[in-house]
């Protein structure tokens, strides 16, 4: 958070922590199983717009944080076990239900004058939650809900938006809940974008952004990074007005 805030940062994490099989990233010489792998790209007349959008909407009334195993552990929310805030509010019965049931119900929250949404990725028996990113105590919550016509919808307008830049190519980074959400729909959250332009990107468990400089994780977000090389005439025109 502490670099110059004119550097797009974006990225995921591709191992939620929990699961069986460990995400790995593999190197000339090396397979690595365990660590963080930066890329960078850069160049004199590169031009870079990011854009994201989530599609998860609040719902309900606001809870709060009232107890935490870790900051990514909730124990209790309005003094009761998470496992009883959705029994009570999504009729979900905790010894019943499959995480992807859960995973449409994200919790959201509010920082840097942002809606953040977390996931949970284990539940326990004890009536707990592990989730994808951190909390506080007296966090304020509200169980929000996927709907797979706003999520397309708004991953549409946000390719137009990347779309209308002009890249050379698109990165993108989508969290793994809305695969879970749309199923076999999640072809037509990219149809425009792999029409129009080369892509490149991956599923992740949580997700990177920046707001007002400051480098935030959420969940449910669809990043699109689109990348060119070179100025346009008037673009060139304006650069050697204002360098001069």
């Amino acid at each position: 958070s502490k670099c110059d805030p004119e550097i797009v940062f974006f990225g995921g994490i591709i191992n939620e922590g929990y699961a069986n099989d460990y995400g790995c990233v593999f190197t000339a010489r090396h397979v690595i199983e365990r660590g963080l792998l930066a890329i960078l790209y850069y160049g004199e007349t590169l031009q870079v717009k990011a854009g994201n959008c989530c599609g998860w909407k609040a719902l309900g009334k606001h809870m709060t944080v009232t107890k935490l195993g870790t900051e990514y552990t909730i124990v209790e929310i309005d003094n009761m076990p998470v496992r009883d805030i959705y029994k009570k509010y999504l009729d979900l019965q905790w010894d019943r239900c499959d995480l992807d049931d859960i995973i449409i119900f994200p919790f959201c929250l509010e920082r840097q004058n942002t809606t953040l949404m977390r996931i949970p990725r284990t539940i326990f028996n004890d009536g707990s939650a592990n989730y994808g990113a951190s909390f506080s105590i007296g966090d304020s919550l509200r169980l929000a809900y996927g709907d797979p016509v706003t999520i397309i919808n708004e991953a549409v307008a946000l390719e137009k938006e990347i779309l209308s830049f002009q890249p050379d190519m698109v990165m993108v980074t989508s969290c793994l809940s809305r695969k879970i959400l749309l199923q076999q729909d999640i072809d037509k959250e990219l149809d425009l974008l792999r029409q129009s332009v080369p892509i490149s990107g991956m599923y992740s468990f949580n997700e990177y952004f920046r707001v007002d400089g400051k480098i935030l994780s959420t969940n449910t977000l669809l990043t699109l990074v689109g990348m060119k090389e070179g100025y346009t005439s008037s673009e060139q025109t304006e650069s050697i007005t204002t360098d001069g």
